[in-house]
Parts: structure tokens; C-alpha cells; sequence
């Protein structure tokens, strides 16, 4: 079964390019552009994972990151921030305050993305399906 991935960011191109990859390399995807979008479908689909910019039109990607770790249903679904900036101060320490799972800093090497995705959903399904059939 394929693991589900949740991407919440505003920037359209970065949204595109990163949905396009994550589903190359065998993930399914959805996107949300806003936080009121993102949290929704969170809530909704439950993905395995939610990759989330921090510059949210409407609030910040902490605070929508906080709101789904008090969530009951989806406080388990680990959060790994992407961003060019913070929002004042160490982004690492906010990471850590709203129990999210990772940080990564745009722009930002593919390879990197899928080493901090497999730390939380093990080897990609690509890779997976391909030491299967050797």
C-alpha cells in the first residue's frame, strides 16, 4: 500500500515540483495551498505524513502544525517543516515546541527530502517494490 503524503505550502511551483516527485517515486500525494485547506485534509484523509511550509496565508505553519498534534485523531502523523525562513527565532527550538518531526531548509536537495520522509515512513515504495522483485 502506498504511504500518503500531505503537502501544505502556498508557493505553487515548490507545491507542483514536489507533489510531481514524491509521486514518481511511488508516494501517494495531496496538496493544500492554505492552512484552513491543509488541516481539513489532514483531518479528513489521515495521511502517513504532512510536509508544511511555514508562511501559511491565514496562520502560521507552527500553529497549524500545533493544532493537528492536539488533534486525538492525527497527533501520531509526523510533521517535517520546509521553508526558505523562520518565523522569528531558531526554527529547530519552534520545531521542537510543536512536536513536530523534522525541518528541512529550502531550497533544499531532492535526496534530502526523501532521506527525512524514509526516517519517518521507512524506504520509499520505488525502492521497496524494486528489492521485491530481485
Amino acid at each position: 500500500m502506498k504511504k500518503q503524503i500531505l503537502i501544505i505550502d502556498d508557493e505553487v511551483d515548490i507545491l507542483t515540483l514536489t507533489a510531481y516527485r514524491l509521486k514518481y517515486e511511488g508516494y501517494e500525494v495531496i496538496t493544500a495551498s492554505d492552512c484552513d485547506e491543509g488541516f481539513r485534509l489532514a483531518k479528513e484523509k489521515k495521511p502517513d505524513l504532512v510536509l508544511l511550509d511555514l508562511h501559511l496565508p491565514g496562520m502560521t505553519g507552527f500553529e497549524l502544525c500545533q493544532l493537528i498534534k492536539k488533534d486525538d485523531e492525527m497527533h501520531h502523523i509526523p510533521v517535517v517543516f520546509f521553508s526558505a525562513s523562520s518565523v522569528g527565532g531558531n526554527p529547530l527550538i519552534k520545531v521542537e515546541e510543536c512536536n513536530a518531526q523534522g525541518y528541512i531548509q529550502k531550497p533544499f536537495e531532492i535526496e534530502t527530502l526523501f532521506k527525512e520522509i524514509e526516517k519517518h515512513l521507512g524506504p520509499n515504495p520505488s525502492q521497496a517494490e524494486g528489492e521485491a522483485t530481485k
